[in-house]
């Protein structure tokens, strides 16, 4: 079983801090966005409550969905600049 611990060369373990960091944003957002529509919009309690979750997902997975492109693409740039020339290799 350890062969399946065994972490590769090039790979990179970005899962849990781009999930900690969506979710922190999303947290933060949505205490922001709910105060000002109690205090500015006048909102009563029971929207802003049932608001919150609602705000925090759409903003964690916007904020998810961003760093999962922007690591898919620095991927993609990486490997391509990485790649060698192949040379046709000849028998004999």
């Amino acid at each position: 079983m350890t062969v399946l611990s065994v972490k590769l060369e090039n790979e990179q373990d970005f899962g849990g801090a781009m999930a900690w960091v969506g979710f922190t944003i999303g947290a933060l957002v949505a205490v922001v966005v709910a105060t000002l529509a109690y205090t500015v919009l006048g909102l009563p309690l029971w929207v802003v409550l049932l608001s919150y979750p609602v705000i925090g997902i759409l903003v964690a997975l916007a904020v998810l969905l961003s760093l999962v492109a922007r690591s898919e693409g620095a991927k993609t740039s990486e490997t391509s600049s990485r790649k060698q020339p192949k040379v046709p290799a000849r028998l004999g």
